[in-house]
């Protein structure tokens, strides 16, 4: 899809999303980015595209994601040399959240398990 595309009904897709925030603030429910995306991801076009706009729509109404009830997609398999820059994030946070950083950052986490140079000292 390309963006002329995408930017010629981005109006309507912002229409979309909001209407399903409102659903889910009614109803006291929750969903994840990917579980909008899935409602009619033919119509988003790809997940890039839900995640962009929820953002701005947080940010725009200055309201952290929850408030939306747009819940947090946690990783259900963290392992591996990449679990460090997953802990990095929930402790610093990410450019593209660091509006709400505040809320989302958890700075006294810590790492709990092998670090990359554990690994060849101790022959694992």
């Amino acid at each position: 899809m390309s963006n002329l595309f995408i930017a010629s009904y981005f109006p309507a897709l912002i229409l979309k999303i909001l209407s399903m925030i409102y659903k889910l603030v009614q109803s006291n429910t929750y969903a994840t980015k990917r579980d909008i995306y899935y409602t009619d991801s033919q119509l988003f076009g790809n997940q890039t595209v839900v995640d962009n706009i929820i953002n701005d729509i947080s940010c725009m109404l200055k309201v952290p994601r929850r408030s939306l009830h747009i819940a947090v997609a946690v990783p259900s398999n963290i392992q591996g040399i990449g679990s460090i820059e997953i802990m990095c994030i929930y402790k610093y946070g990410s450019m593209a959240m660091s509006f709400e950083a505040h809320n989302l950052t958890v700075p006294a986490i810590r790492w709990l398990g092998l670090l990359p140079s554990d690994i060849k000292r101790l022959g694992v």
